[in-house]
Formats: C-alpha cells, structure tokens, sequence
C-alpha cells in the first residue's frame, strides 16, 4: 500500500494526487526529475552541486569525491524530491486534505470521495 497525499485549488476544485514517500525514479534522475516537476530552483542547486564536484574531481583528482556527491545527491533527491513538489503546490494554493494508503491514486481518490461525503 502506497500513501497519497489528496491536495485541492481552492480557485477551480482541481483535486490532485502525489504520492508521498521515497521516489525510486527522483533517486536516478534527481535534477532532471525536478525540472519535469518545474522544481526549476531545486533543479539549478542539484545541477550546479554536481557540476561543481564534478569540477573538483578534474581539478584536484579526488576520484571518490564525485561518486560520493552523487550518491548523497540522489539520496536527497529520492527522499525530498516529493515533499518539494508538494510544498509547491502548497505554495500555488493548493490546500492539503488528507493522506490516503491505497493501492493506486484512483483508489486514493475514489477512497477520498466516498469518506468525504
């Protein structure tokens, strides 16, 4: 079971469904899986990490350094790359309702409506 987070717009009743939880695909992708987010400031911090280690690396021969960076990055981004997204759409006024464990967002939102009405 999986847990979601069910988020509305005040302006226009959308109702949107964000897992919540560790992202296997945020963990490879990391940056990349935040500019598909529009995380465009997260994303330009988690490029400019890996470009800077990386140009440690060729500088100053370190040849774990930037292995390390990268693993440390991906953690971050498998682990808060969800929270981010979520706390965007806070920020574009969307308002937490609930955390639903269901097996699918369309269970989640099915489950969602029948409890609320």
């Amino acid at each position: 079971m999986i847990t979601y987070c069910i988020l509305k717009n005040n302006l226009d009743k959308d109702l949107i469904v964000v897992k919540t939880g560790f992202s296997i695909l945020a963990f490879f992708l990391g940056p990349i899986w935040g500019l598909f987010r529009k995380l465009w400031v997260h994303s330009a911090i988690g490029i400019a990490f890996l470009s800077y280690c990386n140009f440690i690396l060729s500088v100053y021969d370190l040849k774990y350094f930037f292995v390390l960076s990268s693993i440390a990055s991906s953690l971050f981004w498998g682990k808060f790359a969800r929270d981010l997204y979520i706390q965007k759409l806070i920020k574009k006024k969307f308002k937490p309702l609930k955390h639903v464990v269901a097996n699918s967002k369309e269970d989640a939102i099915i489950q969602f409506l029948t409890e609320s009405r």
